[in-house]
């Protein structure tokens, strides 16, 4: 693994996460204890269709606003870095982004974020030392000084259907099915065959026929409409199935082994769901519990007949007819009596295997951040357990 991509792992966790080995005090393949169950703390908005997450949380409401809070850095919650409630840059108390309506789509890099809009325009907001807002602001700086900007368009990008944001870059799925990316380039997750940023999207090489694009860490991919997947960007996360002396970073997409998927989902790892409903996952993250240093495609054994995925820092989770099963890092989250853990020796971080959690089972989105844990259920409400010392739980 180079040590850029150590570095976009380290920043896709938001903020150094806290190794749960002491806390658990778990041991390889072991039981972890079970603490109390905190209470689940529901954030005054209403109406949420979406939920994703940065070092804050954001959220897409049925009206088309977006309402973001917890931790600011950068602006990118799409508000103003200074605090007015805490000791540093946060929102205790979820905020609508100023001037951004009608969105349909949201998605959150590390410390910026970007929505698609109804008229398939696409907007971004908050960090842009990469370029990841599609354009040059160097009227306004945020965090170490580097340049930052209120929510905007992207000027010379239309016809988005779909964004997805990664630790410093972006990519787009356009209407004629071709994906286009822009930001930090240092692994190739930009897919031009080089490693060169940029600050204004240029098109994946090679790729037609897409049907929806992730990013994670260094690492991009495309699910083409014939059920197969495409990545391109960090070895780690291009499906190799040997030792880490192979793994080689892809500038253009690589064929992921696997066929038949319907739909698929991208952090730190990567996870597809199958047309049998069975999740198949490869790359690091979440899942070094789940297979040791190795990164080719592995199914989850233990997830049966999902209907959807979704990842998130440090967790991923599968969806059922009302139940979630997920594994991960989550330093925030209280895991259920008898879930099972594996120490990861290399990082010293304990991660739980797949663990049906009870207190998400009407969810289907859950996301975390390194402080705390929120769920969307389907009824559109947010709840979230964890720290709120900086605004974590959307609660003053």
């Amino acid at each position: 693994m180079s040590n850029r991509l150590g570095e976009q792992l380290l920043r896709a966790v938001t903020l150094a996460v806290v190794s749960l080995a002491s806390a658990c005090g778990a041991r390889s393949d072991s039981s972890t204890p079970a603490g109390t169950e905190p209470p689940m703390t529901t954030v005054p908005v209403d109406g949420i269709l979406d939920l994703s997450a940065a070092a804050g949380f954001c959220a897409l409401r049925d009206d088309g606003t977006v309402w973001c809070w917890g931790p600011n850095p950068s602006m990118s919650l799409g508000a103003s870095e200074n605090p007015s409630d805490c000791s540093e840059p946060c929102l205790k108390r979820p905020r609508q982004i100023q001037g951004l309506q009608n969105a349909v789509q949201i998605s959150m890099g590390v410390m910026f974020g970007c929505a698609v809009l109804r008229d398939h325009a696409l907007w971004c907001w908050g960090d842009n030392r990469y370029g990841q807002l599609g354009q040059r602001s160097d009227s306004q700086t945020c965090l170490f000084g580097q340049p930052c900007a209120a929510a905007g368009p992207v000027p010379s990008l239309s016809d988005v259907r779909t964004v997805a944001a990664g630790t410093d870059h972006v990519c787009a799925l356009l209407g004629d099915a071709t994906v286009r990316c822009w930001g930090s380039n240092d692994l190739g997750q930009l897919g031009d065959g080089t490693r060169t940023a940029r600050e204004t999207p240029a098109p994946v090489a090679g790729l037609a026929g897409a049907v929806n694009v992730a990013c994670g860490p260094g690492l991009s991919c495309a699910m083409l409409s014939d059920g197969r997947v495409w990545c391109w960007g960090g070895g780690t996360g291009l499906g190799y199935d040997g030792s880490p002396q192979e793994l080689k970073d892809a500038l253009t997409p690589r064929k992921i082994p696997i066929d038949g998927v319907s739909s698929m989902t991208l952090s730190s790892a990567a996870c597809a769901l199958r047309s049998d409903a069975t999740v198949w996952c490869w790359g690091g993250g979440p899942l070094r519990g789940v297979w040791d240093h190795r990164f080719g495609v592995v199914q989850i054994a233990d997830v049966q007949q999902a209907r959807s995925i979704r990842a998130a820092a440090t967790l991923m989770c599968a969806f059922g007819d009302s139940n979630a099963t997920c594994w991960g890092l989550a330093e925030a989250l209280t895991l259920p009596s008898g879930a099972r853990s594996r120490l990861d020796v290399p990082t010293n971080e304990t991660w739980f295997l797949p663990t049906h959690l009870p207190a998400f089972d009407d969810a289907k989105v859950v996301i975390d951040t390194a402080e705390s844990v929120c769920a969307l259920s389907g009824e559109g409400v947010v709840r979230c357990q964890g720290s709120n010392s900086r605004g974590g739980l959307g609660q003053p």
